[in-house]
């Protein structure tokens, strides 16, 4: 499982939890560098709690489908899924509307071991937050 920045509370005492490089796809996808990895020492599964800003929602990814999810909603994804970066819109929309990436996510093909894949998202953005607070505010 990777974690955004941030999101990940704490495990059962048998997941391990490791600092994980996303590169720059990481860095583009509006998450960061690092992601947390945790996995299971044992494979005996376990729990990972997580935060995230409003609503966590979990969604199903199966074989040959493509979920489009905003970067800031991203939470967390299982190793069995992975992303490409995109964008929204034209270059104008992109510059002029204040809209940036999405994350188009996918389950890696395994050959027979393929299995389904989870993505958690939140239903708010921090950000986008922030910016309306500041406009009520007047800051």
């Amino acid at each position: 499982l990777f974690i955004q920045r941030g999101a990940f509370l704490g495990c059962w005492a048998n997941i391990e939890t490791e600092m994980s490089y996303q590169g720059w796809k990481g860095l583009f996808s509006g998450e960061g560098l690092f992601f947390v990895r945790a996995r299971s020492r044992d494979g005996l599964g376990g729990k990972v709690y997580m935060s995230s800003f409003g609503a966590l929602e979990r969604i199903l990814i199966k074989k040959g489908q493509t979920i489009t999810v905003d970067s800031g909603h991203i939470v967390a994804y299982e190793d069995c899924v992975t992303y490409k970066i995109g964008k929204v819109g034209d270059m104008k929309s992109f510059l002029m509307g204040g809209e940036g990436f999405v994350c188009h996510f996918e389950v890696v093909d395994r050959g027979p071991r393929t299995r389904d894949g989870f993505v958690w998202v939140q239903t708010r953005d921090f950000q986008n937050q922030a910016g309306m607070m500041r406009q009520i505010m007047g800051a």
